[in-house]
């Protein structure tokens, strides 16, 4: 069976289904050489609650029809880990949440998650807090959760645990995810591409693409290269062409903006953030007159 994967401290809870059937089984835990907890659990009833061991490894559950030569009716792995990630597979800049177990006492004060590139080798202590994407930092004794956006760039990644930030921390814990390309597929409208100077219009986008703080849209000269956020900021900035920022939650939306104020032909353009590797979402010509 496939392995299943818990943070540590957590609740387990186990039922067991089969129809037209009503018996009692026992349901083991085992660390591989001793049974750490087991319960009866009834065919068809309700769900006995475990709980997940303090320390990360590898564990098994089995079911035991009592009486019987002791040979499991049903087996399952399990890995206990003291920090895992809401999925292993992203898009880039999606949201994600890290959840974290610092019950075991080898979490000392200043305990931290990082962000990593895959080939960043092993380091301990201060040598590796020059190697990280994102950092979180762990509250000790407690489960909890951190929040990061995944990285922009379509690879694979490490998250990495460490007992601390001092000379003496060292990497208790790794799992390792992927952030999957996506071709993005956007949009701008508005209800008419000739305005009058100043003149108000309502600006519809929609994308499938997970923005980034900072994301705008905003009115520049067509003759600003495409795809260059900062040469489109600057030229936004410096003639204080109308723009606005968007929601970064939303993926489609509704923004009220202004026509700029000397007539000419303008490129209305979104992008996905301020940052300069920010992407060039969609664009539209917009030509304003007296």
């Amino acid at each position: 069976m496939p392995l299943s994967l818990f943070s540590s401290q957590s609740r387990l809870g186990v039922s067991v289904s089969q129809k037209d059937v009503s018996e009692s089984l026992k349901a083991v835990f085992y660390d591989g050489s001793k049974v750490l907890e087991q319960h009866e659990v009834v065919v068809n009833g309700g769900e006995v609650n475990f709980t997940t061991p303090e320390k990360q490894g590898d564990y098994r559950l089995e079911i035991i029809r009592p009486g019987s030569s002791g040979k499991p009716i049903a087996v399952k792995d399990l890995f206990v880990s003291y920090i895992l990630a809401s999925k292993l597979s992203f898009k880039p800049n999606e949201p994600m949440k890290v959840f974290y177990s610092t019950m075991n006492p080898e979490f000392k004060e200043g305990s931290w998650v990082g962000l990593f590139p895959l080939d960043v080798p092993k380091m301990n202590g201060e040598d590796i807090r020059k190697h990280f994407i994102f950092e979180g930092h762990m509250d000790l004794k407690r489960e909890d959760h951190l929040e990061f956006d995944a990285p922009s760039e379509p690879d694979t990644y490490h998250l990495r645990a460490y007992t601390s930030m001092d000379p003496s921390g060292y990497e208790i814990s790794r799992i390792t995810f992927k952030v999957e390309e996506l071709q993005p597929v956007s949009s701008l409208s508005v209800s008419k591409r000739v305005l009058k100077t100043n003149e108000r219009i309502q600006v519809r986008y929609k994308t499938n693409v997970f923005l980034r703080n900072g994301s705008w849209i905003g009115f520049v000269r067509p003759d600003v290269p495409h795809n260059d956020q900062f040469a489109s900021s600057e030229n936004n900035s410096d003639y204080s062409y109308p723009f606005d920022y968007v929601g970064f939650e939303d993926k489609e939306g509704v923004v009220e903006m202004e026509a700029p104020a000397k007539p000419g032909t303008y490129d209305l353009r979104f992008f996905d953030s301020n940052e300069d590797d920010a992407l060039e979402l969609s664009s539209i010509a917009i030509e304003v007159i007296w």
